[in-house]
C-alpha cells in the first residue's frame, strides 16, 4: 500500500504546483480544479464501493491504479488547460476508491479486538512515507528541469505498487 499510497500523495500534494507550472493556471482556477477533483473523487469513491460490494477491494484497488496511471501519463503529454481539467477530473474518479477500498482492506486484514491499533498503524505509517512522493517528484523536477518528466515519478510509484498489489494473493 505504501508505494501506490506514495505515488497518490504526490499527485494530491504536487499536482497544484504542476497545474500551475505547466499550465500557468491562477488561484481561481486552482480552487475550480480542486473543487472538481474533490466532486469527482467522491463520485468514484461512491462508485468504488458499489464494485467493492461486488467484486472485492483488491480489484477495486488495481482497476482504479490502472485508471489512474492511465490518465496521469495522458496528463503528461498535455497540453490544452480544458483537456487537463478533463483529466484531472478523470483522475479524481480513480482516487477516491483506492482511498476507500484501501481502507476495507485493512478493516478486512483486522479482527475486531486489533481494529484500532491496525488504523493507527496505516495512519501513522502513511504519515511516516508522505514526505517520499513529493520529495521524488520535486528531485526528478530540480534533475531534469521539467515538471513533466518530475510528475512521472508519481507514476513510477503508483506502477510499482500495482506490481506488488498484483503479486499479493490473500487480499479479499
Amino acid at each position: 500500500r505504501m508505494l501506490y499510497a506514495d505515488g497518490l500523495n504526490a499527485i494530491i500534494v504536487m499536482g497544484g504546483i504542476f497545474a500551475v507550472g505547466v499550465f500557468n493556471l491562477e488561484i481561481k482556477d486552482l480552487l475550480k480544479l480542486s473543487v472538481l477533483m474533490n466532486i469527482t473523487a467522491f463520485l468514484g469513491a461512491f462508485v468504488g464501493g458499489i464494485a467493492n460490494d461486488k467484486f472485492g477491494s483488491k480489484i477495486v484497488i488495481i482497476f482504479s491504479l490502472i485508471g489512474l496511471i492511465f490518465s496521469s501519463i495522458t496528463i503528461l503529454f498535455t497540453f490544452s488547460v480544458s483537456t487537463f481539467f478533463f483529466l484531472a477530473a478523470i483522475n479524481g474518479l480513480f482516487i477516491g476508491p483506492i482511498q476507500s477500498a484501501s481502507r476495507v482492506v485493512i478493516t478486512s486484514m483486522l479482527n475486531k479486538n486489533n481494529q484500532g491499533k491496525g488504523f493507527g498503524l496505516f495512519a501513522t505509517s502513511g504519515k511516516l512515507t508522505s514526505f517520499v512522493g513529493p520529495l521524488l517528484v520535486s528531485t526528478v523536477t530540480f534533475l531534469t528541469d521539467s515538471q513533466r518528466i518530475g510528475f512521472s515519478a508519481a507514476i513510477i510509484l503508483l506502477l510499482a505498487g500495482l506490481v506488488i498489489l498484483l503479486n499479493i494473493k490473500k487480499i479479499s
